[in-house]
């Protein structure tokens, strides 16, 4: 399916912005990972400790 052209700098304007947003969801997600991972291993650590 071909773009008009008119079109296209709205499409790829779309896209950066689509794209930025993916990024900072999955900037988001990999931080909640790494918290979530802390408060995994700070239990480990308090189960050993039981």
């Amino acid at each position: 399916m071909a773009i008009p052209s008119s079109m296209l700098p709205k499409a790829l304007l779309f896209t950066k912005e689509t794209s930025k947003v993916l990024t900072r969801n999955i900037g988001t997600l990999k931080k909640e990972k790494v918290e979530n991972k802390g408060i995994e291993i700070g239990m480990e650590k308090e189960n050993r400790q039981n």
